[in-house]
């Protein structure tokens, strides 16, 4: 049951966060996505 609530937990969070620039893991990962910055992305998701 969990592995179907986890993505929609971190999806759900990335969009709040970018919506209300509310500073955290999902802005500055929608951020670095959109400015093709791979470094950071590398850090944050592996």
């Amino acid at each position: 049951m969990l592995s179907g609530v986890i993505p929609a937990l971190f999806s759900g969070s990335f969009i709040i966060e970018y919506i209300f620039s509310i500073p955290g893991m999902g802005k500055l990962s929608v951020d670095s996505i959109l400015a093709r910055d791979f470094a950071t992305l590398y850090v944050l998701f592996c």
